[in-house]
């Protein structure tokens, strides 16, 4: 047997459990000398007999030959970290009873290790901070700190030291990143000595490519560079939002910006991330990101952020925001020169334009051309131009080429995974067919688009009441009353979005 941690999560007390009520024979060894006899002593155990090592480095043993004939049990510190409950009745025999909700971040903060559960006892105990003791138990607690210190950092060389610290910044570490960020070749052989010698390093995948820190060791860290190196935090953070911009993960390059203070990075990434992270129904995280940009007064200085913070804005029901950032891009193109490189903003504004439809149905027609010519021009495939020139041809009273609008925008959403402007358009085909009288296709169309929404979990969206409201028509002219009530219903729960910012969406309040 295996038994393999970093320091604190109980590997003694566990084997001397086991010893106590096992009511087998045991002999401890903890002399080093005798490490180099473990591969000779593991082939040779006797029938009834068991070999365990536990420590903090993996045994001296051919695990993986071991492991593949099926001799050799692992326990890490997955299997060692207390769950909630354990860590509850830990934190209760200490003295120490929180509610559910503080008691999960205490756990979540100290990942289930046991001696992290009996530091946050010891903290909490003392008093912590006034308002909130456990919010002031972290990685830059005293007890925390010299606890670390003492168990982990002093057995490192400087050269490690630095390394922890100085990556401290990053999330997630893999080799190539930590070369990056510290500007240093041999970062990459560094952090593989490190997760050998179960430094509180986190695998994140098979492959051992992918680490992350304990989060109260990465608190410790953090506190340590801000204190010996804080002019170098930024810099570190804009070498790692530059080296995952440049490999596939931009997402995390846009975190790294926004924690780095790059404003400029930010905007760029926030206007190429915005629309697939709404598709994803990632509003809160979209909210956070104009949010950061707004409280710099960075949005107004790029209009492809002000278009897109306008439109979320509109969808989220509030409309004096879209308002505000369809003024500030209005300003920008009254001001600015028409240049090339401006064409997919001024596309993208032009559909803004169409979805607030701020000048009436005539104009919002005129702006959903523009939109459909200019992206089409830039070669971005989206079905929204087309799904707004057939709302703006219905309520025109032009149902024919309006349907075949909406058509064009059905084919292009499938392929586009746009599931919201995919379901509008079904639910507006659904309009069209009621008003043509064949209510056949109708029920067939509001089908699909409730379905489209909740394959999509998008139940909770602004297109969720249109939906609703189509399927309820449907539902009284089959004379299903309880079914039209009960979408209605639906409906009502997400009327709050339903503003004037959405002033073509059928079902908005006031609407027939």
């Amino acid at each position: 047997m295996s038994v393999v941690a970093p320091a604190g999560y109980g590997k003694t007390t566990l084997l001397s459990q086991w010893a106590e009520r096992n009511g087998q024979a045991f002999a401890w060894v903890h002399n080093p000398e005798c490490r180099a006899a473990m591969p000779v002593l593991a082939g040779h155990v006797p029938d009834g007999s068991q070999l365990v090592l536990a420590g903090r480095d993996a045994p001296p043993l051919p695990i993986a030959r071991l492991r593949a004939e099926g001799r050799v049990i692992e326990i890490g510190p997955g299997d060692l970290a207390l769950t909630l409950a354990e860590a509850a009745s830990l934190l209760r025999e200490a003295g120490i009873t929180l509610g559910q909700d503080d008691m999960a971040e205490v756990h979540r903060r100290t990942e289930g290790r046991p001696a992290g559960l009996c530091l946050a006892a010891l903290s909490l105990r003392e008093g912590g901070s006034v308002r909130n003791p456990v919010v002031s138990f972290t990685g830059e607690h005293q007890l925390v700190s010299r606890y670390m210190e003492s168990e982990f950092l002093a057995r490192l060389s400087s050269r490690q030291r630095v390394f922890l610290t100085r990556t401290a910044v990053l999330e997630q570490l893999c080799g190539p990143l930590c070369e990056e960020v510290l500007g240093q070749p041999g970062a990459a052989a560094i952090l593989a000595d490190l997760a050998r010698s179960n430094v509180l390093l986190v695998p994140l995948d098979a492959l051992g490519e992918w680490y992350r820190y304990h989060q109260l060791f990465r608190d410790m860290l953090l506190a340590e560079l801000r204190r010996r190196e804080p002019e170098l935090i930024p810099v570190l953070r804009r070498r790692a939002a530059g080296w995952c911009a440049r490999n596939g993960l931009p997402e995390e390059a846009l975190e790294y910006s926004m924690a780095a203070g790059d404003v400029e990075a930010v905007a760029r990434l926030v206007g190429t991330l915005a629309l697939p992270a709404y598709r994803r129904g990632r509003v809160r995280t979209l909210q956070r990101w104009f949010q950061w940009l707004e409280d710099r007064g960075r949005i107004e200085g790029h209009p492809m952020v002000a278009v897109l913070a306008s439109m979320l804005s509109a969808m989220t029901g509030r409309p004096g925001e879209a308002e505000r950032w369809a003024d500030a891009v209005d300003r920008w193109q009254d001001q600015n020169a028409v240049r090339p490189e401006d064409a997919p903003v001024r596309a993208w504004a032009a559909l803004a334009r169409a979805t607030l439809c701020r000048h009436g149905v005539g104009q919002m027609r005129a702006d959903a051309d523009e939109a459909a010519r200019m992206l089409a021009a830039v070669g971005y495939v989206t079905p929204a131009p087309a799904l707004f020139q057939g709302v703006a041809r219905v309520l025109s009273g032009d149902l024919d080429d309006g349907d075949a609008s909406l058509e064009r925008a059905l084919c292009v959403g499938e392929a586009d995974g746009a599931p919201e402007d995919f379901a509008v358009a079904l639910a507006e085909r659904s309009l069209v067919a009621m008003a043509r009288g064949d209510w056949s296709q109708a029920e067939i169309w509001a089908g699909q688009a409730g379905g489209v929404l909740r394959r999509a979990r998008f139940e909770d969206s602004c297109t969720m009441p249109l939906v609703c409201a189509v399927q309820a028509r449907a539902a009284i002219h089959r004379g299903d009353v309880p079914g039209a009530r009960q979408q209605l219903v639906s409906a009502q729960r997400q009327r709050l979005l339903l503003t004037y910012a959405l002033p073509t969406w059928p079902g908005r309040p006031g609407s027939s």
